[in-house]
């Protein structure tokens, strides 16, 4: 790779390693259509190299938000259950239906729940509550999200951690910016919901690296370097986004979903 190549690979990924943890995403959403468009790599191969920079970017992202206290094990273990049928049945389903149709079906679904992280005034009520809890308590190490499995939030949980593997599965993006946004609209609180997002996608992302590694699917040349910048740039993120205006960090999540969203659904943005 030339020198000026190298640079430019550097300096975009480490933008949106960064960016994105901060908000509990991995990065492939705007990782993969950079290697393609912006240096010409075969889509397999950008998902391949991608998914294994994603493995390293969601680690850091992890280990920044454990060592914060906003990682929730049995949150990111619910949003796994169902991530392997998803995966399955969505490969599956490109086979037998129109990829437009796929995303059409994606896209609606991402902007429901952007639309409810943006709107929704009970998230703000009950993520302020823990945040005060929080702040009164000394001792205070981890609120309960019991409310997550019960009535419809145990519907929201399931559903969304079956179309997170779906979504990954039928379009080839990773399924975070559905794991963060339904966490969020159910009302757990933003650092929570990154967290837990990013160490259940790392749990998720680890075995399609390895499978695009048996598959040949990745070029180390540029893999190297995206995983360097990924550890770094995600480890810093999820290590200040705590520090920052929770209600702020929602709107950005709620607004990327909804570009996702727009994106897949009507093909425009």
């Amino acid at each position: 790779m030339e020198i000026i190549s190298l640079a430019l690979l550097l300096i975009l990924s480490f933008a949106i390693y960064f960016f994105l943890s901060m908000v509990g995403l991995g990065g492939g959403m705007l990782v993969v259509p950079m290697l393609i468009l912006v240096f010409e790599i075969p889509p397999s191969i950008a998902i391949g190299t991608s998914l294994f920079a994603m493995s390293i970017s969601t680690f850091a992202a992890t280990m920044g938000y454990w060592s914060r206290q906003s990682v929730n094990w049995k949150l990111a273990l619910a949003y796994n259950v169902f991530d392997i049928p998803g995966i399955i049945l969505g490969a599956l389903l490109t086979k037998i239906a129109p990829t437009a149709v796929l995303e059409f079906i994606c896209g609606c679904g991402i902007i429901v729940l952007a639309i409810v992280v943006l709107t929704k005034k009970s998230i703000q009520k009950r993520s302020a509550s823990i945040a005060n809890q929080e702040a009164e308590d000394d001792n205070f190490y981890e609120p309960d999200f019991s409310f997550a499995w019960t009535g419809k939030n145990l519907i929201v949980v399931i559903f969304s951690s079956f179309m997170g593997g779906l979504i990954t599965g039928m379009v080839g993006i990773g399924g975070g910016t559905v794991d963060t946004t339904s966490m969020i609209s159910i009302g757990i609180p933003m650092n929570y919901a990154a967290g837990s997002s990013s160490l259940a996608m790392f749990m998720t992302n680890i075995f399609g690296a390895v499978t695009h590694i048996s598959l040949g699917n990745i070029w180390w040349d540029y893999a190297i370097p995206l995983g360097i910048v990924a550890l770094i740039a995600a480890f810093l993120g999820s290590r200040l986004a705590p520090k920052l205006n929770s209600t702020m960090l929602r709107k950005m999540l709620g607004i990327i979903a909804l570009i996702t969203g727009l994106r897949l659904a009507f093909n425009i943005l």
